[in-house]
């Protein structure tokens, strides 16, 4: 079996799946936001970015 890059975290949130939902929504709008005005990310940026969230 491969193993896997993942890592699971046991970190407990309040958030309701509702809550996370609009929260992944607001960020995509977000970038959708960010490309309709060209601005542009290295691929690290982005990844700080969603490690963020």
């Amino acid at each position: 079996m491969a193993k896997s890059n993942l890592v699971q975290v046991s970190v407990k949130t309040n958030y309701t799946e509702a809550e996370a939902i609009q929260a992944l929504r607001s960020e995509l709008e977000k970038g959708v936001e960010s490309m309709e005005r060209g601005s542009m990310f290295t691929i690290e940026e982005a990844w700080r970015e969603i490690d963020a969230i």
